[in-house]
């Protein structure tokens, strides 16, 4: 059981104090539940004085409290309005209460999740959260519904994952704990970035190595590399808006579940269409090299360019190729969720919708680009957005859309599009770093500046 050690806070404003002076970039807590007193919000408003004077902590690092979701709320909203941090994180880990028992871990409710949930994105706060794969009593089918319970719960960007690997002293590192949950290891570096890295050899002075699982009583290796395959396609295709809307729109005005349909998508899509079922393959022999080469990060070379300069992580990767390959990915998605869900004659519309509205290197933003649209579905989004709860299918409607954007703000940054517009590999690595490095999400990846003008239907012609 852990101690709580205190200190007096006139120290610990002498300290502040000096961090301000001294100019240190990033403050970084150790304490597990910042949050649990009340004292933590003075302090967190001493931190914020000394960056308002001083200029510096530039950054500040905690691990909140999980059962104050008031008192986390207050704390988040001074952290990030005065630039210490982008955005708030959720310690998840996972959703099922069993797995979370079995490495003694315990998440606050689900109510009291949504509540702290809620409250910042009203304040329009990012949300982050943190995961781990690879915990004991964990199944492909459990993992898999982490994601969708993260989706019920209204957080639908920044999933992180982490994999579990075991501390030398930590309990799960003990022999009687690896025994009874038939934990096997690997060796690994562990690769801690933005996602993006030059393609250098590892210099093992500045890479930690771990032991990282890879199977225990409940899963296989197998079973491991598939959660794995399945997290990445979740994070390259929900998190940057790919298919966020299109799940979002089946939920709410269709009924039809998260679960169902990602459930289709990775069952279905990923493993009968020939371009998801090759883009799946690759995502497989990454991680199956993960598991068979000491030296591996499971990156794989980024997209649009031919000299293997740069790595990326898996989930970038695929974002990044089904970018490249829109025309045909949206295409074989239209296709099987007519064939799916009959009688859903929007789906079509949605489909195109999503493909008009994705950023990519050829969209000029001194420009701008003009749609011809079936639906309104920029109406529909905001209201969705707003907060309603269930929504009719938009009416079908003549117009045309306006987009006119020149760059992006997802409250946790922001960046104008920089690239040369067109299809290289200069534009597209430019493209890369502007979108798909850091957090992934649709105010980042999407248009947002979108004007819908109607027309006559003999106009439309």
């Amino acid at each position: 059981m852990s101690k709580v050690r205190r200190f007096d806070m006139d120290r610990l404003d002498q300290e502040i104090e000096w961090f301000g002076q001294n100019k240190v970039v990033s403050l970084f807590s150790v304490d597990s539940n910042f949050g649990m007193f009340k004292s933590d919000v003075e302090l967190t408003d001493r931190i914020v004085e000394s960056k308002q004077t001083h200029g510096y902590p530039q950054y500040f690092v905690y691990s909140n409290a999980k059962n104050v979701p008031d008192r986390t709320v207050e704390i988040t909203r001074k952290v990030v309005r005065a630039g210490l941090d982008t955005a708030h994180t959720l310690s998840i880990q996972h959703s099922d209460e069993r797995v979370l028992e079995a490495t003694d871990r315990k998440n606050i409710s689900v109510e009291k999740q949504i509540k702290v949930v809620r409250a910042l994105q009203d304040d329009g706060i990012p949300i982050s959260v943190q995961l781990i794969l690879g915990l004991p009593l964990d199944t492909p089918e459990l993992w898999r519904r982490t994601f969708t319970d993260l989706m019920r719960w209204g957080i639908h960007d920044g999933y992180v994952i982490t994999n579990y690997h075991l501390l030398p002293n930590a309990p799960a590192a003990q022999p009687e704990y690896r025994d009874t949950w038939g934990l096997r290891t690997i060796d690994r570096y562990i690769y801690d970035g933005n996602g993006v890295q030059e393609n250098t050899p590892i210099d093992p002075m500045t890479y930690a190595r771990g032991e990282i699982i890879v199977e225990t009583s409940s899963f296989d290796r197998n079973d491991w590399v598939k959660m794995s395959v399945d997290a990445a396609i979740i994070r390259g295709l929900h998190n940057p808006g790919v298919t966020q809307s299109i799940a979002r729109y089946l939920q709410t005005t269709r009924d039809i579940e998260y679960k169902a349909f990602y459930d289709w998508l990775l069952d279905e899509l990923f493993e009968h269409d020939p371009q998801c079922k090759a883009l799946r393959a690759s995502l497989t022999s990454c991680y199956q090299r993960f598991i068979e080469d000491e030296t591996s990060l499971a990156l794989l070379p980024m997209p649009g360019r031919d000299d293997g300069r740069w790595l990326v992580e898996p989930h970038r990767w695929l974002f990044a190729m089904v970018s490249m390959q829109r025309d045909r990915f949206f295409s074989s998605l239209a296709a099987g969720l007519q064939a799916q869900y009959t009688g859903f004659d929007e789906l079509d519309s949605l489909c195109a919708y999503q493909h008009m509205i994705m950023v990519h290197p050829q969209y000029d933003p001194s420009i701008g680009a003009t749609h011809k649209l079936e639906h309104d579905w920029p109406s529909y989004f905001r209201q969705l957005h707003a907060g309603e709860s269930t929504m009719k299918p938009p009416e079908r409607r003549h117009a045309v859309l306006s987009i006119s954007d020149t760059g992006w703000d997802d409250k946790a940054g922001r960046s104008d599009y920089s690239w040369p517009p067109g299809d290289g590999h200069r534009a597209w690595t430019q493209w890369f770093f502007c979108i798909a490095t850091g957090r992934l999400s649709p105010m980042k990846s999407n248009h947002q500046r979108l004007y819908v003008e109607r027309k006559p239907a003999a106009s439309m012609a």
